[in-house]
């Protein structure tokens, strides 16, 4: 290697540095609603409300929301996160775990 290829690999290193955004390590992360690709099938959702041993499975997936078991409309990601937690202990180990509920939601850095 000489002195010029060495150049350039700094010279294409610092263009890479000046297109990356910085990342504030002090950011505090935002809380989201999840999308369609954190819902894996099989997933299930229970309303806050609901008893522990209430719940609904998710038939269909879509941009904008989630179509739970006997429910004739479209929950919005939205409001899935403010009313519903989610059990994916199914999908994710194979076994079903009755105390994996979360929070429909999920942190991100803003």
């Amino acid at each position: 290697m000489n002195i010029h290829d060495i150049t350039k690999q700094i010279r294409a290193f610092a263009d890479q540095l000046e297109n990356t955004q910085a990342v504030d390590p002090y950011a505090e992360p935002e809380t989201v609603p999840l999308g369609p690709s954190d819902v894996p099938p099989g997933s299930i959702l229970k309303a806050n409300s609901w008893a522990a041993h209430e719940w609904r499975s998710i038939t269909h997936v879509y941009s904008d929301g989630a179509l739970l078991s006997n429910c004739p409309s479209t929950h919005r990601w939205a409001d899935l996160m403010r009313d519903y937690q989610i059990n994916r202990s199914i999908p994710l180990t194979g076994k079903w775990n009755p105390e994996a509920w979360e929070k429909c939601s999920k942190e991100v850095l803003a």
